[in-house]
């Protein structure tokens, strides 16, 4: 591994500008970013686009390359592609073309998803449905544009619906497109009791993006690496994306409230930890 393979979030930056964000990230040596979606960083919604050219000409002061987009998908946004309600889920669709075309102009090859959630009190099938029926659509326009989708597994905190690599197999399964991968959070695969190991030989070639993430059993959220209440090895991470040639980006999406307040010395001391030994 080496930096290039590493891509910075923008989460812990939600109290920052665009700006500030771009100028330190590129100061910690880092050329490429996953991109999130957060109004007041890239402002899209169902209906336009509204920030684009101030955000391109940003990542070009800072040679900033993005390679990747990940939407506003999770309770309580309101875009969610799971909804029973037809014109929340149809407004969702809408939304994600939308980044599909800040893709193409960012010259962004990928959007990362995750399933959308259901109410608690509706069948988990009728949110199964609405997903399957957004994914394929999803998959549809992807085409068009040239792009590929990647979705992921979440925790049983987040939703109910896609909680593990059984999961994950229905929806591929179930949607029946190549635009569509996989992407292996490393923290959420360890909540979820899954390995990675076994997502490899599920998967395969299928696995497409990775959220480098630790993990704590007794913290809910994705630690940083130098973090010492994290469990996970990322040595023995990396080498096992290595042994079978995963050709992907690793997005490092460390997401606790606390990293909010110094959030260059999070990435700073992520990248010393996790480069080390490469």
């Amino acid at each position: 591994m080496n930096s290039s393979g590493l891509l910075a979030t923008n989460q812990i930056y939600r109290f920052y500008t665009f700006e500030t964000y771009l100028r330190e990230v590129a100061a910690c040596g880092i050329k490429a970013i996953d991109l999130w979606a957060a109004a007041q960083h890239l402002n899209v919604n169902h209906m336009a686009i509204y920030n684009l050219e101030e955000v391109k000409t940003l990542l070009e002061k800072y040679e900033i390359a993005v390679k990747s987009l990940t939407p506003e998908q999770s309770n309580p946004k309101p875009y969610n592609i799971s909804s029973t309600q037809e014109s929340v889920r149809k407004n969702a669709v809408d939304y994600i073309e939308n980044l599909m075309k800040v893709s193409n102009a960012l010259h962004c090859g990928l959007i990362s998803l995750n399933s959308g959630w259901c109410f608690w009190d509706e069948p988990k099938e009728a949110g199964w449905e609405a997903m399957i029926k957004s994914l394929k659509e999803l998959c549809s326009l992807a085409s068009r544009y040239g792009l590929k989708l990647s979705i992921e597994a979440l925790s049983k905190k987040s939703s109910l619906l896609v909680n593990s690599k059984e999961d994950l197999q229905r929806v591929i399964e179930e949607v029946g497109r190549e635009e569509l991968g996989i992407t292996i959070d490393t923290g959420t695969v360890t909540r979820n009791g899954d390995s990675i190991e076994d997502y490899f030989k599920m998967f395969q070639k299928r696995i497409t993006y990775c959220h480098l993430t630790n993990y704590s059993s007794k913290v809910f959220g994705h630690l940083a690496w130098w973090d010492e209440r994290g469990e996970l090895d990322s040595n023995e991470i990396i080498s096992i994306f290595e042994k079978y040639c995963y050709e992907g980006y690793f997005a490092l999406e460390m997401t606790l409230s606390e990293y909010y307040l110094e959030p260059q010395n999070v990435y700073k001391r992520s990248l010393e930890r996790l480069l080390k030994k490469y």
